[in-house]
């Protein structure tokens, strides 16, 4: 075993097993085995208090505006175009906002630990012959959970720092660009295909409506009460080519006022920015134009394509030059209630943000309902009174945070499993686990082993439908503030929910509004109560939840926020009108 205080920017145990006495700046990692003898800390940029978190973003946002402008610049010299900063924007802005909230949480906690001056050593990876590029945006978000990619950008912070350390370098089998993470969806439904056929003539489409999040029967009702026939759109993939340093070489984005993290942004970005939107910008621009998409669409109607579909998202900026307007629709409950929904480009680019209640005319943001429950109210019961407890957990593996979220997942799971093991037999007997693919996939599946892998309970790993399960069910138990929950409460399905006080990141707005669903007794903060009234409403949950103060509490919950609207009317309003 080595004696000496050393720095490991590698998560991986191998690499630090024979050091005593070891410092990560990294927490995305699964120890396999330890040695008795040896002690590991991890340095973590957490949570101070809300403001600790308002002014984080607020600093990232800032960053990312300078950067954006900069990098707009840049990105029209080399490919000799004249786009306005709208245009890369729509492109290029989810990956950038990412790129800046992962840097900035690595280098604030590799300047915390170096604040340390009794390293013997650290563990470093050469970078000379590695980048920080992906082949587009989704992948680049999965990379930030990537062992090898932390690894390297760890290093190249240590290296741009220059800290009087002794390197000690280690080298990996990491090749840049071949993560192979698919970011296109699989759509097995081939009868959806005899839809390409109509596309063939209609391509002067008034309304392009692409991936809108709304059911699929309501979404080919919009398109026919548009005056449309209905049409099935296919997602491609865009071209892609090898890394070329001489293209990237031709990036400067140098500025010698800013602070370090900026300057360290500004020094890593050319190299970094995804291979669609440099080496292969001008093929998939020009393939956009080879697409079966309606060549001159007056407006553009989409919920989430904005975000990974990047050849979408050229084809959008394409039209929006030609003054097509674009209208974007909500998909998710963190919108208006979580910190950095501050810097949701959805909002920011489109022309009308065609939200689930919540209203600004400020901001272009008009409400309409909760989209995704369109046509699904009162359609069918998704209640069973002699059913299941179902017990849906959160995603885990978060990482794009500017600062440290990941240990909000762990607690989470110890705090839902001590209230689970507290159960009676009954409730014990009756309940299944919905648990996502990320508890399998993420840190080597270390929170499966750690959670689920021995348990008695029921665990369905996102397999069966939502709906089927919960048509089973009498009652929904959600262990985060979920879309789920704001879905349940327009298709009233008994829910109740249980928080640890873990919302630092959602903003007063929302805390406001969970007031009403604790009077209701619905979201719980304390363990004993929660158990207690799972156990007193379980043979007659219905009872519960129809009583007039549980339902109207809902109904203040839902004001002005999450409306329910059973028809695509006021879809095809504001779409026709505005």
């Amino acid at each position: 075993m080595i004696t000496g205080k050393t720095l490991s920017l590698s998560n991986k145990f191998q690499d630090f097993s024979k050091y005593k006495n070891v410092v990560l700046v990294d927490n995305i990692f699964n120890f396999k085995k330890t040695h008795k003898s040896q002690k590991i800390r991890i340095v973590k940029n957490k949570v101070k208090n809300r403001k600790h978190i308002d002014r984080v973003y607020s600093y990232c946002e800032k960053i990312y505006d300078e950067l954006l402008k900069d990098i707009s610049i840049q990105l029209n010299k080399i490919h000799s175009l004249n786009n306005d900063q709208r245009y890369w924007e729509i492109i290029i802005g989810n990956w950038l906002i990412d790129f800046i909230l992962v840097c900035h949480k690595s280098f604030l906690n590799i300047q915390k630990a170096l604040k340390d001056k009794t390293f013997s050593q650290c563990i470093i990876l050469k970078t000379k012959n590695h980048t920080l590029h992906t082949l587009n945006t989704i992948e680049a978000a999965n990379a930030t959970n990537n062992n090898d990619w932390n690894f390297a950008l760890n290093s190249k912070i240590v290296e741009f720092l220059v800290p009087k350390i002794n390197f000690n370098y280690k080298s990996t089998n990491f090749k840049n660009f071949k993560m192979k993470f698919n970011n296109f969806e699989k759509n097995n439904l081939d009868k959806l295909k005899k839809f390409n056929l109509i596309n063939n003539f209609i391509k002067n489409k008034e309304v392009f409506i692409y991936k809108t999040s709304l059911p699929f029967v309501q979404e080919k009702k919009l398109e026919i009460k548009l005056g449309q026939l209905p049409s099935y759109w296919e997602t491609k993939e865009p071209k892609y080519s090898k890394f070329s340093d001489k293209l990237r070489k031709k990036i400067s984005l140098n500025n010698p006022n800013k602070d370090k993290l900026n300057k360290f942004l500004r020094k890593e970005i050319p190299n970094a920015l995804p291979i669609f939107l440099i080496e292969t910008f001008k093929k998939n621009l020009h393939f956009t134009k080879k697409l079966n998409y309606p060549v001159n669409p007056k407006k553009i109607f989409t919920s989430y394509a904005f975000q990974g579909d990047e050849l979408f998202k050229i084809y959008l900026a394409e039209k929006i030059k030609n003054k097509t307007k674009y209208f974007c629709g909500q998909h998710g409950n963190n919108y208006f209630t979580a910190y950095q929904s501050r810097i949701a480009l959805d909002v920011k680019t489109s022309d009308k943000f065609l939200s689930w209640g919540y209203k600004n005319s400020k901001e272009r943001i008009v409400p309409v309902s909760n989209i995704k429950c369109i046509g699904k109210i009162n359609k069918k019961t998704f209640f069973d009174p002699n059913g299941k407890l179902l017990i849906l957990f959160d995603d885990v593996g978060l990482n794009r945070s500017p600062i440290e979220r990941n240990d909000l997942d762990h607690k989470k799971l110890v705090s839902t499993f001590s209230i689970l093991n507290d159960f009676n037999n009954k409730l014990k007997k009756n309940s299944i686990l919905r648990i996502r693919q990320s508890h399998l996939n993420e840190f080597h599946g270390y929170y499966y082993k750690k959670f689920f892998k021995n348990v008695s309970f029921k665990i369905d790993i996102h397999k069966s439908n939502i709906r089927d399960l919960q048509a089973t069910s009498r009652l929904n138990y959600f262990n985060y503030y979920s879309t789920g929950m704001l879905e349940n409460f327009i298709l009233n399905i008994p829910t109740v929910c249980f928080l640890d006080k873990d919302l630092e990141f959602h903003n007063t707005f929302l805390q406001k509004k969970l007031k009403y669903l604790e009077e209701a007794k619905i979201v719980f903060y304390d363990k004993k109560k929660f158990i207690k009234h799972l156990t007193n409403i379980w043979d007659d949950v219905y009872s519960w939840w129809k009583l007039n103060k549980t339902q109207n509490s809902i109904k203040k919950f839902n004001a002005n926020f999450n409306l329910s609207n059973n028809s695509v009317d006021n879809l095809v309003r504001i779409l026709k009108n505005d």
